[in-house]
């Protein structure tokens, strides 16, 4: 009857411990997928800041390039234009520009003056 009793015991302790491998088998799954998934998550963060980083940069490189193709305007030509009477100048403002009939409505003022 000892014998069985150890047997029995064997075979209790054996399913014991055969369902206490399976928990910590499924605990360790579950954290191996939570730390899968976390890892994943900051793989596609750390991705996302580095495409922000990168079109960032390319921003301000063509920023850059734009700044120093930039044309000025001759200003000597733009001043030595406006000084010289064309007679023509607009309704608004210029040095007695609009003489005639050519497109006046009404009475033969310019406006601010």
């Amino acid at each position: 009857m000892l014998c069985y009793a150890v047997s029995t015991v064997a075979a209790v302790v054996s399913a014991i411990a055969a369902v206490g491998g399976a928990t910590v088998a499924g605990v360790s799954a579950d954290r191996a997928n939570r730390a899968r998934r976390a890892n994943s998550r900051k793989q596609k963060e750390a991705q996302r800041k580095n495409e922000s980083a990168a079109a960032d940069q390319q921003r301000e490189q063509q920023r850059e390039v734009n700044r120093q193709n930039q044309e000025e305007p001759d200003l000597a030509a733009l001043i030595a234009s406006a000084e010289q009477p064309s007679g023509s100048n607009t309704f608004l403002t210029g040095q007695q520009g609009t003489a005639g009939t050519n497109g006046q409505i009404g009475r033969n003022t310019l406006l601010g003056q």
